[in-house]
């Protein structure tokens, strides 16, 4: 009986310096963040046809929560106001414009989301919505410019009031072309031939009103000789270097 009673005192002080121990340090635990869903992949494509919605889904514990006060993107190809839109679980769709987000001071001094001097431009929206465990975040691509086919969501995360990111690198995956298939029946041969000696064609209706959109419609209706359309495309990279370079001075 001895023998018995023992260990099992033994264990029970063991117990209680373990509790004991746990109270007293408490308060200089390191607060962790924790993303039980598979990590989020990223970049968040949203290509396609006016409509299309592309979502993720994450979960957030309740401190995590109460800490967050905005969610931060950065987007690439938002190249005009109410091109894109957002929902937050049962939220209403947010349509992305000057007015309902607060763009990065930086890319709107250079046109924001109207034809900015960036091509990718990182910008805050309300966390309305966000509840303790899963979340659902929805994006969705709303009008075409008569060019554009959607835009592509590179980074995301929530913030809090001195604008920490609240969600660990460890949260999100990168999508690697090592993985990538080529579609049913396809070559480069077929590519190439495409790219080279196919017009150029539409299937949206051109809106004239937008800063471009004169440019872009005499770039559709007269199809580009390959050594034009070569030439054109060196020529905007080089025009967007040269924004960057001057802005960086």
């Amino acid at each position: 009986m001895k023998s018995t009673i023992t260990p099992t005192i033994i264990l029970s002080l063991l117990l209680l310096l373990i509790v004991k121990s746990i109270k007293q340090n408490k308060a200089e635990t390191i607060y962790v963040p924790i993303v039980t869903m598979d990590s989020i992949q990223m970049p968040i494509e949203v290509l396609g046809e006016e409509g299309t919605i592309v979502e993720r889904t994450f979960s957030i514990d309740n401190q995590t929560l109460s800490n967050t006060t905005k969610i931060w993107l950065m987007v690439n190809n938002l190249s005009y106001q109410n091109k894109a839109s957002i929902k937050i679980n049962n939220e209403s769709w947010l349509s992305l414009n000057h007015t309902t987000v607060e763009v990065n001071p930086k890319e709107l001094a250079y046109g924001g989301m109207v034809h900015g001097g960036f091509n990718t431009i990182r910008f805050t929206i309300p966390s309305n919505g966000l509840r303790e465990g899963s979340n659902t975040i929805q994006f969705r691509f709303d009008t075409s410019d008569g060019i554009s086919i959607g835009y592509r969501v590179i980074k995301m995360n929530l913030i809090d009031s001195n604008e920490t990111k609240l969600l660990p690198e460890s949260s999100f995956i990168q999508d690697t072309p090592n993985t990538w298939t080529a579609p049913a029946n396809s070559s480069v041969q077929n590519g190439e031939n495409l790219w080279y000696n196919k017009d150029l064609w539409n299937h949206y209706p051109l809106n004239n009103n937008e800063d471009f959109g004169m440019i872009r419609l005499s770039l559709i209706e007269e199809p580009l000789e390959p050594n034009v359309r070569i030439a054109t495309h060196k020529m905007v990279e080089i025009l967007k270097c040269l924004v960057t370079l001057i802005y960086q001075l």
